[in-house]
C-alpha cells in the first residue's frame, strides 16, 4: 500500500490511498485527488502503479509540469519518499504508507523541505533535461494512452491531438488540431470535434458546403466511434478514446 498526502499552506489537507491502478490528480472535480492552485491543470498528472512500492508519474501535457523534489518533471518513477509540488499544492508520496488516517503531526514534515533528488533505482529517466522534441514525443504517448484523441501523420511522425476541450478545431494555422501552417496568412478551420467522454464525440464540417469523409462516406456531421478514419483535405485522422482512458 502507498499513499499521497496533500498539504496546503504547510498544513495537511487530505490523503489519497494508492492501490494497483492509475490515479488522476488535477483541478477537475472528478480527479482522484483534487488540487486548487491556479497553476494546476484540469488533469495535471497521473500516478500509475508499476510494482510494489513503485508508481510512475506521468504529466498530462501540462505547461508547468510537476516539481519532484524540487526538479521540474514530466515523467518519473517514484520509488521512495518524495515531494510533488504544483503551485502551492504540495504532496508527499510514501510508497509504503498505511491507512487513510491523518498524520499525527499535521504540519508539513521537515524532511519534505529538504528532499533531495535520487533516481538511482528509477527505470524511467528524469525529464528535467530531455530535449523539447523528445519531451513532446513522450507527452504524445501519454495523451494517446489516457485521453480521447485524433492522431494523424505529419512530417513523418504521428501527431496526437487530445480532445480535452469542449470544442476542438481541426484545420490550418493557430487552431488546436493544426494540420499545417496558415493558408495565405489566415487560419482555416475545416471541421470541429465536440463532446466529452460521457456524451460521446461528434465531428462537424465547417462552411456552408463543407463535408468530411468518415470511413469513406461523405458527411456534414458524424458521431465518432473508436477507430473511425476521417479524411480532411488529404489528411487522414483516426479517432480513439485512448488505450486506457476509462480508469478503474
Amino acid at each position: 500500500m502507498a499513499r499521497l498526502d496533500l498539504y496546503r499552506d504547510g498544513k495537511w489537507k487530505s490523503v489519497l490511498v494508492l492501490g494497483e491502478r492509475a490515479y488522476l490528480v488535477g483541478r477537475e472535480p472528478s480527479c482522484d485527488l483534487v488540487l486548487v492552485d491556479e497553476l494546476a491543470s484540469r488533469r495535471h498528472f497521473r500516478l500509475v502503479h508499476r510494482e510494489a512500492g513503485k508508481y510512475a508519474l506521468e504529466d498530462m501535457d501540462t505547461p508547468n509540469g510537476t516539481m519532484v523534489n524540487g526538479v521540474r518533471e514530466y515523467s518519473r518513477v517514484l520509488h521512495s519518499q518524495a515531494t510533488l509540488q504544483v503551485g502551492a499544492d504540495l504532496m508527499l508520496f510514501d510508497p509504503f504508507g498505511e491507512g487513510d488516517s491523518p498524520p499525527e503531526d499535521e504540519d508539513l514534515p521537515e524532511w519534505a523541505l529538504e528532499a533531495q533528488d535520487d533516481d538511482a533505482e528509477s527505470d524511467m529517466p528524469s525529464t528535467a533535461h530531455i530535449a523539447p522534441v523528445e519531451l513532446n514525443k513522450l507527452q504524445a504517448k501519454v495523451r494517446a494512452r489516457t485521453r480521447p484523441h485524433l492522431v494523424t501523420l505529419l512530417g513523418g511522425t504521428n501527431a496526437v491531438f487530445a480532445l480535452d476541450t469542449s470544442v476542438t478545431a481541426v484545420g490550418y494555422g493557430h487552431v488546436r488540431a493544426s494540420l499545417g501552417p496558415a493558408v495565405d496568412g489566415k487560419d482555416r478551420v475545416l471541421a470541429e470535434v465536440s463532446g466529452d467522454e460521457a456524451q460521446g464525440y461528434r465531428i462537424k464540417a465547417k462552411g456552408l458546403f463543407g463535408k468530411v469523409s468518415v470511413n469513406g462516406a461523405a458527411k456534414k456531421e458524424h458521431a465518432l466511434s473508436e477507430g473511425d478514419r476521417i479524411l480532411l483535405d488529404g489528411h487522414t485522422l483516426t479517432f480513439s478514446m485512448g488505450l486506457d482512458a476509462k480508469r478503474d
